[in-house]
């Protein structure tokens, strides 16, 4: 089949029309071609479906709704785990590993600098190693979750939406990093006795686990979520140092400022890196499309 297909194949088709390609191939053979490569949603022109990306329609975008959103305070801990040291070492040896794929910078000296500037904030002087693990977590951990949640956030509560934003911190003594990774709140929530297990000293989980359940039971009904002495304030567009915000962990008590020291290193970067700030956002759909019609016309070369 691949062989019979790859022969009715003309350099026209490839070429000018990577679609006829993508249309046209068996689904098994584009999944394995198409390994490593994400396939997102694209901006189209014209009668498109999205013709403009999701942060360019939250701008001046007004809302009638509640919002309940938030991270955990070590989302990225398990793909840190997974680093073996030689990758921790890759990152010392090129410290733009550390910049999300979603800046884009003019020349590589200028991501280098801001590279390395990411790397002092939570390492100092410090290589990244076996022994700063908890580091590394935090720094990924604020970069592709904690930031881009709060970001939307703020914009949702610009456009008049009632905001209710989280962290969850609570400890899951089964890791060696302190604090939650992503998924750890549902699993407190619906997870079971082997697989759910927080420390009682610190807190009792049953007691969190049902209060947990009443605020989201109680957001659900009537878009205010809250529970037995907890009052949980919506989040106001403005002042960042002002954001109220509900911090779930040892102890569950409303907050104002979100790590804002640490998060004003991210602002400025996606305040003038973001990818939709600057020439990146030219990059075509029919541009992917091509790449991904070469990697199945190569795979069917095999």
């Amino acid at each position: 089949m691949r062989i019979n297909f790859f022969q009715n194949l003309t350099g026209h088709e490839t070429i000018e029309d990577p679609q006829y390609v993508l249309q046209n191939v068996d689904i098994e053979v584009l999944t394995r071609a198409g390994e490593g490569i994400d396939f997102k949603p694209c901006v189209e022109s014209g009668d498109g479906f999205m013709t403009q990306s999701p942060w360019v329609s939250l701008q001046n975008a007004k809302f009638k709704f509640s919002y309940m959103t938030g991270s955990a305070n070590q989302a990225a801990m398990g793909e840190v785990l997974e680093l073996t040291t030689h990758k921790l070492s890759q990152i010392n040896q090129n410290l733009s590993k550390l910049i999300p794929k979603d800046l884009f910078f003019d020349n590589d000296k200028e991501k280098s600098r801001l590279a390395l500037k990411v790397k002092t904030m939570y390492f100092g002087d410090n290589d990244i190693s076996e022994n700063n693990r908890d580091k590394l977590s935090l720094c990924y951990s604020d970069s592709q979750y904690l930031n881009s949640a709060i970001r939307t956030a703020r914009l949702l509560a610009k456009g008049g939406s009632h905001v209710y934003f989280y962290e969850f911190s609570l400890d899951n003594n089964s890791s060696p990093i302190n604090g939650s990774a992503r998924g750890d709140s549902m699993n407190l929530i619906f997870g079971t006795e082997e697989t759910t297990s927080y420390n009682d000293e610190q807190t009792n989980k049953n007691v969190m686990r049902e209060m947990m359940i009443n605020i989201w039971i109680s957001f659900i009904k009537y878009g205010n979520p809250s529970a037995e002495n907890i009052t949980w304030k919506n989040l106001k567009y403005g002042d960042q140092k002002s954001e109220e915000w509900l911090s779930i962990g040892s102890a569950v008590e409303m907050r104002k400022g979100l790590h804002v020291e640490r998060l004003k290193l991210w602002d400025d970067l996606y305040n003038s890196y973001y990818i939709e700030r600057n020439k990146g956002l030219g990059h075509k759909p029919v541009g992917f499309l091509t790449i991904v019609s070469w990697s199945v016309l190569a795979f069917l070369k095999l």
